[in-house]
């Protein structure tokens, strides 16, 4: 099939769109589907190429919503596949008499108006079981279809340690989250996961924090500001060279020794469409604390630790969020503190790794994408055969033959 991709550029791996793309478009184009993306983000001015994949730049305006219409009409599809929000695609008509199926990220409950307008005209995607079953309650079908992690995430130590000045002893907790978007409230709930590591990092002086994020991205939360407010020990604070995170110059077999570094992953947010960190680090053998909403839960099972909270109303989706509670995150941290270097840790460690195993990108592009993708083929063929016209002659025969 002939496929316009719509999302980040896969040549921008600091993204989960970007990273996802990077897992899925090159098993796209192994296959012998002809691929073209349309960046809405991460490639600016002229077109590009990633992999021998063309690449369309983004427009002026957010979500490229001035240029993609235009994109699709030059590459003229068989299928676009969109990979984003896709409440962002709404604002005006696109993409008409074209089939479009969206891979998309469901993490608000119930499903936000403008979403559940959207996939009630286009095929659907849902990268979650929390997605599919919220959509199944407002009466959409979907695809269940979750994001694939490559084989490179598993345990890789290295000297990350010794580089990040933290002792063997200490307790590493990892936060892995792109610091993008600072209003109404941000949804990597930056500000609770702060407060809670303050308060267990005063209580514990073996007790670090590795930060791989961008601390004071512009139109971004200021991270630092969070840190120096809640108290946080700045001594044991740990964050990339930040020219280098921003460049996208750390690479997976990199960030796999970070994860096999840490001890746990703090990845408590408002709520997620799928949340690839978590499973990357499980796979390394580092579990995850989550909040308990959205497609956390289905991420960790019974290997990590769900962190309660209350919903609260989003005005800008017209649907509810969580807001994490500080404390359930500070009691979440100090279980795992006290597994620390203990055979139960070790346990919870290979049970994260078994569960996160059904996550792997090869698995799922073999099991879920090949047939997705084929019944999509038969539909498109069906819908392009034409209609056979019985000849009048043929009509009158019948009328005889029948008296």
């Amino acid at each position: 099939m002939k496929i316009a991709w719509y999302s980040n550029s896969p040549a921008a791996p600091v993204t989960g769109y970007g990273s996802q793309s990077a897992m899925l478009l090159p098993r796209l184009k192994a296959d012998g589907h002809d691929i073209t993306v349309m960046a809405n983000w991460g490639q600016q001015i002229c077109p590009g190429e990633w992999n021998g994949i063309p690449i369309l730049p983004q427009g002026l305006e957010p979500y490229s919503m001035d240029v993609i219409d235009q994109q699709a009409a030059m590459i003229d599809p068989d299928l676009i596949i969109t990979l984003y929000d896709v409440w962002v695609l709404t604002g005006k008509p696109i993409w008409k008499d074209r089939r479009v199926a969206s891979w998309t990220p469901i993490d608000h409950y119930p499903v936000p108006p403008k979403v559940a307008d959207w996939c009630r005209q286009r095929d659907t995607i849902a990268m979650s079981r929390f997605g599919q079953q919220s959509l199944a309650d407002i009466g959409i079908d979907s695809t269940y279809i979750p994001h694939g992690v490559e084989g490179v995430f598993s345990p890789t130590y290295t000297d990350i340690r010794q580089r990040l000045s933290v002792p063997d002893d200490g307790f590493l907790v990892m936060i892995n989250a792109a610091n993008i978007g600072n209003a109404p409230i941000p949804r990597k709930a930056w500000d609770v996961n702060i407060q809670a590591m303050a308060d267990f990092a005063r209580a514990h002086d073996n007790v670090y924090l590795y930060l791989h994020t961008d601390i004071r991205r512009p139109g971004g939360v200021p991270i630092d500001g969070l840190i120096s407010f809640w108290g946080m020990p700045q001594d044991r604070v740990r964050v990339p060279e930040q020219t280098t995170y921003r460049m996208g110059f750390i690479d997976q077999p990199e960030l796999a020794s970070l994860y096999s570094a840490a001890d746990v992953l703090l990845a408590v947010s408002h709520g997620e469409g799928f949340g690839v960190p978590v499973v990357e680090s499980m796979l390394c053998g580092t579990p995850a604390i989550v909040s308990d909403f959205s497609a956390q839960p289905e991420l960790i099972g019974d290997t990590g630790w769900l962190v309660k909270g209350q919903l609260f109303y989003d005005q800008g989706q017209h649907a509810a969020w969580i807001m994490p509670y500080v404390f359930s995150i500070r009691a979440a941290l100090e279980e795992a503190y006290l597994e620390h270097r203990t055979p139960a840790q070790s346990d919870r460690a290979s049970r994260a790794m078994e569960h996160a195993g059904q996550y792997d990108a090869d698995t799922v592009y073999e099991r879920m994408w090949r047939p997705f993708l084929e019944g999509m083929e038969r539909s498109l063929a069906s819908a392009r055969k034409p209609r056979a016209i019985p000849h009048p002659s043929g009509n009158r025969a019948a009328r005889r033959a029948k008296r």
